[in-house]
């Protein structure tokens, strides 16, 4: 009886190496260079997306040569956003109430990023505006994300 119990220990040790080497043994094939290649111009192809918030809007109009610059500052929420813009939609006919409509997009991180709400910011400038009818810009962003200003709120120079 005592070699059997004896022999018990012996079994799990066993085993247990057994298991371990099991494990040890199973290779997982490391990337090619064709998978990492593919992988590369996704990253660099990054999409922008619009950023969660719209925090202020500036104007100012310039007489010579006609030009509106538009200016928004806004906060991300996290660090590493990059190629931030102030993309303009596009109409078909000039917008009824006069006022025209931008998009605040920026590329996110691709990969860690601090986490922190981080301030960004953008301008457009439109040359050769029209000036009869416009009344006012209205940027959207997503959460606290729609901010618009009176073309009579632009500094002029």
């Amino acid at each position: 009886m005592t070699a059997a119990i004896s022999r018990i220990p012996r079994l799990f040790l066993a085993l247990s190496i057994a298991i371990a080497l099991g494990a040890c043994a199973q290779q997982t094939p490391a990337p090619s260079a064709d998978s990492a290649a593919a992988a590369t111009p996704a990253e660099a192809s990054a999409e922008p997306v619009t950023i969660p918030t719209v925090d202020s809007i500036r104007c100012s109009i310039t007489a010579s040569p006609a030009s509106l610059v538009v200016n928004v500052d806004g906060q991300v929420n996290t660090g590493g956003w990059t190629s931030p813009t102030l993309a303009p939609r596009t109409y078909v006919a000039p917008p009824t109430n006069g006022v025209w409509e931008y998009d605040f997009r920026a590329v996110p991180p691709s990969g860690m990023a601090t986490q922190a709400f981080s301030p960004i910011a953008a301008s457009h400038t439109w040359a050769d505006y029209p000036v009869a009818g416009l009344k006012g810009i209205r940027v959207f962003g997503v959460d606290a994300g729609v901010k618009e200003i009176a073309i009579t709120a632009c500094t002029r120079s």
